[in-house]
């Protein structure tokens, strides 16, 4: 029997936990959490396009294995687990500490900030 992963599940699988998202999308520790919960905007395990884009962009720049795809219709859990199998060893847990940078000013790490989307890019060309 296979399981189908909400989007949600497949960030948590190929890119790490919700505080690793949190990091990425620049939100509070707890701010994925509920994410798993139906909202008036998205259903369970759905996330915000602002949030997707940050999450898609740190999974290129880390050959994280994520999607478009992935983020908009989520997964079964067999192709994320070909994903994961396919990887270098080392590649999540690497990807997981580079969201966070060391912030002196802060007392801590705080969120690494990502580059503009592409497309962005492209509406101002």
């Amino acid at each position: 029997m296979s399981s189908y992963l909400t989007p949600l599940e497949v960030c948590e699988r190929l890119i790490g936990g919700t505080t690793v998202l949190a990091g990425i999308c620049g939100l509070g520790p707890k701010g994925p959490i509920f994410w798993r919960r139906q909202s008036e905007r998205r259903e369970a395990g759905d996330i915000l396009s602002i949030h997707a884009r940050k999450l898609l962009s740190h999974a290129r720049r880390h050959r994280l294995g994520l999607t478009a795809e992935h983020l908009l219709y989520g997964a079964p859990e067999a192709e994320v687990q070909a994903i994961l199998a396919a990887r270098e060893p080392g590649t999540q847990a690497e990807a997981a500490t580079s969201a966070m940078v060391p912030d002196p000013s802060a007392g801590g790490d705080v969120p690494a900030e990502d580059p503009p989307a592409l497309h962005h890019r492209e509406r101002a060309a």
